[in-house]
């Protein structure tokens, strides 16, 4: 991840995900984001016996000021095997509802 300024679109900060999820190895789905400016992203682990898409909830905290770390709150909520032994499917997004995420796995 990267913080971004807004004023000249430079980056501020890079953030590895990795040393906060350790499964997740990649996090490339849009973000929905919560009421609460909570974040929802999608990505994949192909360690152990089967590739598995997790999904990632990066907490908001109201009385965060503008350098505080997302990644610090982050946690993963659900995984999804795939269909396939050692191959994951293209995603792009998912959907959330307010008590489903809901992800169509696609040949």
């Amino acid at each position: 991840m990267s913080k971004i300024n807004a004023k000249d679109l430079s980056i501020i900060d890079t953030i590895n995900v990795t040393n906060y999820i350790k499964t997740a190895s990649r996090t490339i789905a849009h973000p929905h984001v919560e009421n609460d400016g909570s974040w929802i992203t999608m990505g994949w682990n192909t360690q152990g016996k089967r590739a598995h898409y997790e999904f990632i909830r990066y907490k908001s905290s109201k009385n965060a000021n503008e350098n505080t770390n997302m990644c610090d709150h982050a946690e993963v909520i659900g995984r999804i095997p795939s269909s396939h032994d050692k191959a994951l499917s293209y995603f792009h997004s998912f959907g959330v509802t307010k008590n489903y995420i809901v992800f169509i796995e696609q040949p």
